[in-house]
């Protein structure tokens, strides 16, 4: 935030935006990348690889639904689960 001389807000829009490739937004995505994956693998979910793109989420208004994010991993856990649910799981049992 501080080198783009921005505030929070607009630097997560930028963050979400498909078009922006500016260097420092592109770094930060690639950071989020990693850190999915080492949280992935500090739970042992070594078989689940989390899939970052931008993607249009339900939860959002219309015009502003799009994110960068991990999308559902088919998965057996028994059911099939995302990713994020699974985290969720794991965070519920862990601190009840």
């Amino acid at each position: 935030m501080t080198e783009l001389g921005e505030g929070l807000t607009k630097v997560y829009n930028r963050f979400h935006d498909p078009s922006e490739t500016d260097e420092c937004v592109t770094k930060w995505r690639e950071l989020r990348r990693r850190m999915d994956e080492v949280v992935a693998a500090a739970y042992d979910w070594n078989d689940l690889i989390p899939d970052h793109d931008f993607r249009r989420v339900d939860f959002l208004p219309s015009g502003d639904n799009i994110r960068f994010t991990i999308g559902k991993i088919p998965y057996e856990y028994p059911a099939p689960v995302g990713f994020l649910e699974s985290l969720a799981m794991t965070a519920t049992t862990a601190f009840p």
